[in-house]
């Protein structure tokens, strides 16, 4: 059975993602090319989004499209995990390769010290 769409569900992930990135309303929506007034209602699941617009808005959050669908990407987010890999997104690909390795050397460190 696939996942379906719930516009309630995406509303509250647009505006977790929003303050999350504290990125006011008037500064999304300028960016999105959308008024002020409908992202208020797609964060409060009054109205739905056309695919367009639910792009534009994961390029301006830095999030992938599935996670402002569906509260998650294609590999799952685990709560626990989520703040670290939306600000890993975040970030340029250079400076993404840099965590990653330091990630990876104290991983090994810890390791070495079992």
């Amino acid at each position: 059975m696939g996942k379906e769409a719930d516009n309630k569900k995406i509303g509250k992930n647009i505006r977790h993602m929003r303050e999350f990135s504290n990125i006011t309303r008037e500064e999304l929506a300028d960016k999105a090319s959308i008024s002020v007034n409908f992202l208020k209602n797609l964060e409060y699941g009054i109205k739905g989004a056309s695919i367009t617009t639910l792009s534009n808005l994961s390029k301006e959050l830095n999030v992938p499209l599935d996670y402002l669908v569906f509260g998650e990407d294609n590999n799952t987010i685990n709560n626990n995990n989520e703040e670290l890999l939306l600000l890993l997104n975040s970030m340029d690909e250079d400076d993404r390769k840099k965590v990653q390795e330091i990630i990876v050397n104290i991983i090994l460190a810890m390791n070495n010290k079992k």
